[in-house]
């Protein structure tokens, strides 16, 4: 009774924290969901680009009284409202931002990030209705690719961060920036690319880029042996990056990559398919149980690109087919429900040496105690039941130890 009274109070004080904590205005309802149309939302500008956006809204099945939009910065930052306006005929509303603070994100108030973020939303009479969505205003930089290659032997050799290929110390280095950004636009000024490193010979400054952020394929010079970094920054700004990567240079480099590596989705250079069991070290117990989970067999030492049979988990090797999925998750389910099961027998137990006499304590006591027996039967004979009512009852595959 006591614990009931105390988990009954505790959701109490919960929920009326939530009621006096939560904000008035909060993104939580999107407007799709209530038949409530936008457009004009959803790009990402430089700084300065734009002065103002428009936005039509269509307020679908809503009341035809004034509406206004509402902007927020996702960090602390106060509201701006737009004029209110009534739908038409067609209940369509056209808006038009046109409040400086709301693409002007410097100082103080763009904080330590490049990107602010502007959440809209709909609004009548000051209260909020729903999120229309959100626009950005970036200084973020980027690059699509950072390109190392050599000519060895008549061919053109990709190396560095991503590529199979190696990079050898007796051959001249090619550098090449690919597809350099500000923002969502290609960046117009020069740029300077540094390479770190031991025996790094020099930086090539104030290289000019074409339409595309593209630089030419710049000749860097001979590197000795070591492991070096390319930084990729804003033309005599030190600290403004747009990418980096990194590269090995080798004695006798007998590995030729001719394709360019390929840059995925987000920014990634990546040209060699992804091994689960690659990410642990070298050697470990680990590494080879992942191997042999992968390929399904004891003696492989390497992961290939078809293996899949099965995953390699913190709690194990699980199998892809169904029947292996199903039985791991009841060994689980049965270790979880034993565990919970024996605290229960514990606590009751606790309760009953505290109890000091007292009638109300012996019986939750006994309660729990009764509770945890009958949880613990159901669960011993958990397997028998469910493999009743899978195979006899429902006749699913797995269930009839064939």
């Amino acid at each position: 009774m006591f614990l009931r009274r105390f988990l009954l109070l505790i959701i109490l004080i919960i929920s009326l924290a939530a009621g006096f904590t939560t904000p008035p205005y909060v993104y939580a309802a999107d407007c799709r969901s209530m038949g409530i149309t936008s457009t004009g939302l959803g790009e990402t500008y430089s700084p300065g680009e734009i002065s103002s956006l428009p936005v039509s809204v269509y307020i679908g099945g809503l009341d035809p009284v004034e509406y206004h939009l509402m902007i927020s910065r996702a960090a602390a930052w106060r509201t701006l409202e737009t004029e209110a306006q009534l739908p038409d005929a067609n209940r369509n509303i056209n808006f038009t931002i046109t409040d400086p603070r709301a693409f002007n994100p410097v100082g103080s108030d763009f904080g330590s990030t490049t990107v602010a973020t502007y959440l809209v939303s709909l609004a009548s009479h000051g209260e909020y209705i729903c999120s229309l969505g959100e626009y950005k205003i970036s200084e973020e930089r980027s690059c699509d690719n950072i390109l190392i290659h050599q000519f060895r032997g008549g061919n053109e050799c990709y190396g560095g961060s991503g590529s199979g290929g190696c990079l050898n110390d007796d051959d001249i280095l090619m550098i090449q920036a690919v597809g350099v950004r500000e923002g969502g636009n290609f960046y117009g000024g020069n740029i300077d690319i540094k390479v770190t490193g031991t025996g790094a010979p020099r930086d090539i400054s104030n290289v000019p880029l074409d339409s595309s952020g593209n630089s030419g394929a710049l000749q860097y010079g001979v590197v000795r042996q070591g492991r070096f970094d390319v930084i990729v920054q804003k033309a005599g700004i030190s600290g403004s990056n747009f990418c980096t990567t990194s590269f090995t240079i080798e004695n006798n480099c007998a590995t030729c990559q001719e394709e360019k590596p390929v840059s995925t989705p987000d920014g990634e250079i990546s040209s060699t398919p992804f091994y689960l069991c690659d990410q642990l070290p070298d050697g470990s117990q680990a590494k080879i149980d992942c191997i042999k989970c992968a390929t399904g067999n004891p003696g492989a030492t390497e992961e290939g690109e078809g293996d899949r049979e099965g995953i390699w988990t913190a709690v194990g090797c699980i199998k892809r087919s169904p029947k292996d999925i199903i039985g791991t998750l009841m060994r689980l389910g049965l270790t979880m429900g034993g565990g919970v099961a024996l605290l229960m027998i514990l606590g009751s137990g606790f309760i009953l040496s505290t109890s000091a006499g007292d009638p109300k304590r012996t019986g939750e006591a006994k309660e729990m105690l009764v509770a945890a027996i009958t949880g613990l039967i159901f669960v011993i004979f958990s397997v028998a039941i469910l493999q009743f009512i899978g195979f006899s009852v429902l006749q699913i595959p797995g269930f009839g130890g064939n």
